[in-house]
């Protein structure tokens, strides 16, 4: 008890601020592992057709058949970008291409077919 006193004088003495702030470098939330994964940047690189990019990654991750947080496969949104080069870079890497968005059910092809 007496030990439990000396520390919580010494907290007073200290002033409290000082230790929530440094309980705060400990405990603060760290970012998602996920924006920092290969086959986020995958994804990323898709979306902002980087070719490169998109060849480095999937050399890590190994994911042709990924899905955005929205459930909508990199393959098609290729084919919404009517990224060519892209879409048959994924089907060679092993990518499905009956896979659809699940929301608006559209497959590569038919995203290809609107364009």
């Amino acid at each position: 008890m007496r030990v439990f006193l000396n520390s919580a004088a010494r907290l007073i003495a200290l002033g409290w601020m000082p230790m929530v702030a440094f309980l705060g470098v400990f405990f603060t939330a760290s970012p998602a592992s996920a924006q920092f994964s290969a086959a986020y940047e995958l994804i990323k690189a898709v979306e902002e057709q980087d070719y490169a990019e998109l060849r480095t990654q999937m050399l890590k991750c190994r994911c042709p058949n990924v899905r955005t947080i929205d459930d909508v496969p990199v393959l098609v949104i290729a084919a919404r970008n009517a990224d060519k080069q892209i879409v048959e870079y994924l089907l060679e890497s092993g990518a499905n291409p009956n896979a659809a968005d699940r929301t608006s059910k559209m497959t590569p092809l038919m995203e290809f077919a609107r364009r």
